[in-house]
């Protein structure tokens, strides 16, 4: 199993060039597989619309979070790691043509000589489509279904087209090409039905997000015969969002709701390890995460650290 870290151009606080370059620098020094990026352009005030993975760990309608720009954190951490993988969890689609998309994405893909992961997803937040003009909320799934076929036709045709429902245009140039080919590992967001037939289409990976380990394992096993069915030779990879919290506290564990498990594995750190270690026998690929602490274990910029150093190495042992 893998593990990335979320770069802090999201969150409530602590957003800020030192805090990513503290955060690449953790990451490439002692040995994470990724660094993770999320993607929102404008948060009304005071929306409606719930989110949609639980309240313990979303977003506050009243006090929005910062979100720096995706694409252009993702270039400047491309230029600033050498090694780690960019993975965009998850861009997304209706919010942006989809041949812009496929340009940056293949861009940085270009300037970090290969090492993107293109997350797609459809969107939740009804309110941020109707700020930037869009009507596309109620079609977003067929939207997102085009945009997926357009952005592979521009990262793998000389001269793509398209005649579609919501998108039409002649032959183009798009460029440039994908450092990898045919193109970065597609991976596609959300737990349910549909996105579970996107995935079967389009995807190289299900990015879940906040899943027990048994309702990871269900949903891998529904979506493996699924693909079987639809003549795929292998079934889609598995990368999963998720928060990992450290505490002295042995007990914290205990106290904790079902939804409040589904969106952090909080415990000890040997707690953490046993969590960890379930998630990887459900067949989890690559783990996603913001480490945090009660405070126990040292400062906040240490705490990614420790974990890559003391615990992550045990995760997969055993």
């Amino acid at each position: 199993m893998e593990v990335g870290f979320i770069v802090p151009h999201v969150g409530p606080d602590n957003v800020s060039r030192r805090s990513i370059d503290a955060t690449c620098d953790v990451a490439e020094q002692f040995g994470a597989d990724a660094l993770w990026f999320g993607d929102h352009i404008a948060f009304p005030y005071n929306y409606l619309t719930p989110y949609p993975y639980g309240t313990a760990n979303g977003f506050d309608p009243s006090d929005p979070e910062q979100f720096w720009e995706v694409f252009s954190v993702m270039a400047y951490v491309a230029a600033r790691t050498s090694r780690v993988k960019l993975g965009a969890g998850v861009i997304i689609l209706p919010y942006r043509h989809p041949l812009l998309t496929a340009k940056s994405v293949a861009t940085i893909d270009m300037l970090s000589d290969g090492r993107v992961m293109f997350g797609a997803g459809v969107g939740w937040l009804e309110e941020e489509f109707s700020a930037l003009g869009l009507d596309t909320f109620p079609t977003r799934g067929s939207v997102s279904d085009e945009q997926l076929e357009i952005i592979k036709r521009a990262w793998t045709q000389e001269r793509p087209s398209f005649m579609g429902q919501h998108y039409r245009f002649p032959e183009v140039s798009v460029t440039p090409k994908p450092f990898q080919r045919p193109h970065p590992p597609i991976l596609i967001g959300g737990n349910g039905k549909r996105a579970f037939r996107r995935v079967v289409q389009f995807g190289d990976y299900w990015h879940a997000a906040m899943l027990l380990p048994e309702e990871l394992e269900e949903g891998r096993a529904e979506l493996a015969a699924m693909a079987r069915a639809a003549g795929r030779a292998e079934a889609p990879r598995t990368s999963m969002l998720i928060v990992v919290y450290l505490t002295s506290d042995p007990a914290h564990q205990a106290s904790m709701s079902v939804p409040q498990r589904r969106q952090t594995i909080a415990g000890t750190p040997e707690q953490v390890i046993g969590l960890l270690r379930r998630y990887r026998d459900a067949g989890l690929d690559h783990v996603s995460t913001v480490v945090a602490s009660d405070g126990s274990f040292g400062p906040e910029e240490e705490i990614l650290a420790l974990f890559l150093k003391d615990i992550w190495p045990q995760v997969n042992q055993g």
